[in-house]
């Protein structure tokens, strides 16, 4: 009787150990602890600077530049290449991104509903023209971030 009653005790104790341990884990990922939301970022150098940039679950991104230590900047060409989902382009409207003021550039990445809340990388080549001049130029623009609503 007295076995019986040792090997009940301890299989009760141990199984509210148990429980309690899987109630923690339940509530961790309620709690989105094992998926961090990764901040939306871009980098890109001189005289382009990006500031932001947003991917919306319907496939519509937008990135916000500037230009800087220069005059204006023309657009002339822009494309994506993003390993998450598929390439797109963006239509520059207008397509001069004025010195020391913020532009957004809206991209449609011609794709189905993407899942928001998963992560999405990278680039933008962005051809440009200095103001005054007949030179084209190009930089890469790399950009991460979570997918919005």
């Amino acid at each position: 009787m007295k076995r019986a009653q040792t090997a009940m005790e301890f299989l009760m104790t141990y199984g509210w150990a148990i429980l309690i341990i899987l109630a923690v884990i339940a509530i961790l990922f309620s709690l989105d602890v094992f998926n961090p939301k990764v901040p939306n970022n871009c980098v890109s150098v001189s005289p382009v600077t990006c500031y932001d940039i947003k991917l919306a679950d319907d496939g519509f991104m937008q990135i916000t530049l500037s230009s800087s230590d220069t005059d204006t900047a023309t657009l002339t060409s822009i494309t994506l290449t993003n390993p998450s989902t598929a390439p797109g382009s963006c239509i520059p409207s207008p397509n001069t991104i004025p010195v020391d003021a913020k532009y957004t550039l809206n991209c449609d990445l011609s794709t189905d509903v993407l899942t928001s809340g998963t992560r999405f990388e990278g680039n933008a080549n962005i051809g440009y023209r200095l103001s005054g001049g007949t030179i084209d130029h190009g930089i890469v623009v790399k950009f991460s971030g979570t997918i919005e609503d």
